[in-house]
């Protein structure tokens, strides 16, 4: 059975069933930022008090995928456009009470991958790993394990550098970190697991990890002097020579 609606724009795009999740998406490239705009095709079973305004039943579960993480996406959609439906019908399933209706939405989604650097604000910090909030969204945890280069100072309640006591971690401070690992806890919730690597694995300065305010400062003044060290040598293997 049919239930007609008003006439939508098709595409020929291929449609897979499923239950409320969202069955199709583009192929991209590798992404090198967390934030990706995703085109998916979604296949939603909407209940008969929708049918007096669909859209409106579509718009509403569509909003409630928002801010809540998506296996489908593999990640946590935060904004949507361009949402359109694939059919001018709606059908009716023999079994259950329910229309069913196919659309396809553009989401704009965070999405962070292993080996991401990202940026965020330390929320709490113990002897045993520092939980960090990024994009006021997304939790993430850096276990003990994973501080490389740090100790933690049970008197200042802070992670101080063993190289530089100058460099510290402490709550409300903004920290650079790299993902590891994306864990499910189900129900729309996730954690980042990361890391704070003493270098980055490619030797990018730019990209290294821990307390942001003092890389900004110390990073440049350090790299300087790498070079300045590294030209001295340089010209005394070639004074030897001559």
């Amino acid at each position: 059975m049919s239930v007609p609606t008003q006439k939508k724009r098709r595409t020929s795009e291929h449609v897979s069933h499923g239950d409320d999740q969202l069955v199709q998406r583009k192929k991209q490239k590798r992404p090198t930022t967390a934030i990706e705009t995703i085109r998916s095709r979604i296949h939603i079973h909407l209940h008969p008090s929708s049918l007096l305004d669909i859209d409106l039943g579509i718009r509403e579960h569509i909003n409630s995928l928002l801010l809540a993480y998506n296996e489908s996406l593999d990640g946590i959609p935060i904004a949507y456009r361009d949402l359109s439906r694939v059919s001018n019908t709606l059908h009716v399933s023999p079994y259950f009470p329910l229309c069913d209706v196919c659309v396809d939405v553009t989401f704009t989604a965070v999405r962070p991958q292993k080996g991401m650097i990202l940026s965020g604000t330390v929320t709490e910090v113990s002897d045993t790993f520092i939980g960090i909030l990024v994009f006021n969204l997304v939790n993430c945890v850096v276990p003990i394990e994973r501080i490389e280069g740090f100790s933690y100072s049970v008197f200042q309640q802070k992670w101080k550098s063993k190289s530089d006591v100058a460099h510290t971690i402490g709550q409300g401070d903004a920290v650079r970190i790299r993902v590891e690992q994306i864990e499910n806890h189900g129900g729309g919730y996730m954690t980042v697991l990361a890391s704070l690597p003493l270098q980055d694995p490619n030797g990018d300065p730019s990209v290294a990890c821990g307390n942001l305010e003092y890389l900004k400062l110390n990073l440049p003044l350090k790299e300087k002097k790498k070079k300045k060290e590294k030209k001295a040598k340089k010209d005394k293997k070639e004074k030897k020579k001559k």
